[in-house]
């Protein structure tokens, strides 16, 4: 039996047929919430500290990750919340708390 051409000798391109493996997706809460930023930071200690606070606030934390100019940096953030009331209040208690800086964003 022949050995079937392999794409290289052909000069064709076989593509998959299988379906690609589903996307990681945040939970449904966390992908509808809404959230405050509450800083970003470069030393991994100065991001827990600011956790720990957002907890003894009452308040959910939630972390991101980015790498800006080859550094990596973890993004603090308050939430998610359901609605922008709720947003909009701890908001107002990160404020109160000192977080001058804090924003809403989705």
């Amino acid at each position: 039996m022949a050995e079937a051409p392999r794409p290289a000798e052909t000069g064709r391109v076989t593509a998959s047929t299988r379906s690609a493996p589903p996307a990681t997706r945040a939970p449904a809460a966390a992908a509808a919430g809404r959230f405050v930023q509450v800083g970003t930071y470069g030393e991994p200690a100065n991001a827990a500290g600011v956790q720990g606070r957002l907890r003894g606030l009452g308040l959910p934390v939630a972390q991101s990750r980015i790498t800006r100019n080859g550094r990596a940096m973890q993004i603090v953030l308050a939430g998610p919340f359901a609605d922008p009331a709720q947003a909009a209040s701890a908001l107002a208690s990160l404020r109160g708390a000192g977080f001058t800086d804090a924003f809403i964003r989705q």
